[in-house]
């Protein structure tokens, strides 16, 4: 994984998790959108792992992103196959 698009995910993702956790408890959401452009397609795909990782497995995660730059290797796409397309729902 690139190291810039990791630490830049990586200052926000406590409080993503947590203001996503207590939004779905207090609204009662079962689907979570996680969109971004150019950088921000990259922190997205790097949230929609980490979402997938710590969220319950009934909710739904629709990554949407556009101009996504390169963010790993074929390690990290079998990981992104494994978490968030398992649990994807087109829109």
């Amino acid at each position: 994984m690139h190291d810039g698009f990791q630490d830049t995910q990586g200052r926000t993702a406590d409080i993503v998790l947590s203001t996503v956790q207590s939004a779905l408890a207090s609204s009662g959401a079962k689907n979570v959108l996680v969109t971004g452009h150019s950088l921000g397609a990259a922190v997205a795909s790097l949230d929609a792992v980490m979402l997938s990782m710590n969220l319950d497995p009934s909710i739904t995660i629709t990554p949407v992103v556009f101009g996504l730059p390169r963010v790993g290797n074929q390690d990290w796409a079998n990981l992104v196959d494994a978490t968030v397309c398992r649990r994807y729902s087109p829109i």
